[in-house]
């Protein structure tokens, strides 16, 4: 025996040497139930609020789309609504064909615009604390609203903008579903014990 060498080296905690160590506390895989319950929480705050920034986003371009529109810049955004492109072109259209109506016409056209920008600027409020059927709703929404701008418009660039945002949105919800079904697995622990 080498008389350098320290004898007294603590030992490797095993449950051989611990008894009252089990092989839960050496998995390093283990999180306790409080750490699995709070990473569910924020994975599922997290995917609510990713899907409620798209419906944001969605929003704000529109408007940007509608006061271009109004002050004749002359681009636009091929991610925001179609709808609200079609609303302003039609009250542009009227207007021009009843001079004497042009205020009332494109400020009905506004109306409608910032109405619809509202709702979908609500949907995403609502998605982000804590509601599904807004997700589902403004998905919808935002997959008509593709349809009119790939059949209609024929703008294929603003179709693909289009499909990547119902993708993050679906991503989202994929994600929310997820989290969910995390936090409905079953427990190795009984619930129940000590109830009649």
């Amino acid at each position: 025996m080498d008389p350098h060498f320290p004898q007294n080296l603590p030992q490797a905690r095993t449950e051989e040497s611990h008894p009252e160590i089990t092989k839960r506390d050496l998995d390093p895989n283990f999180t306790s139930p409080q750490a699995e319950q709070a990473m569910q929480s924020i994975g599922v705050q997290k995917a609510y609020k990713n899907a409620g920034s798209q419906f944001y986003w969605i929003a704000g371009l529109s408007l940007v789309n509608t006061l271009t529109q109004v002050f004749n810049v002359g681009f636009y955004f091929v991610a925001g609504l179609g709808i609200t492109q079609l609303i302003d072109g039609l009250a542009f259209l009227f207007a021009e064909d009843s001079p004497e109506l042009r205020g009332i016409l494109l400020g009905v056209g506004l109306f409608l615009d910032f109405g619809i920008l509202a709702m979908i600027a609500l949907l995403g409020y609502l998605a982000t604390r804590g509601y599904v059927w807004p997700v589902i709703t403004g998905m919808v929404f935002y997959a008509l609203d593709a349809l009119l701008v790939g059949l209609l418009f024929r703008d294929f660039m603003g179709l693909i903008f289009h499909l990547f945002f119902l993708w993050q949105i679906w991503n989202a919800l994929r994600a929310l579903r997820y989290w969910r079904n995390l936090g409905q697995k079953p427990t190795d622990v009984p619930q129940n014990i000590g109830t009649p």
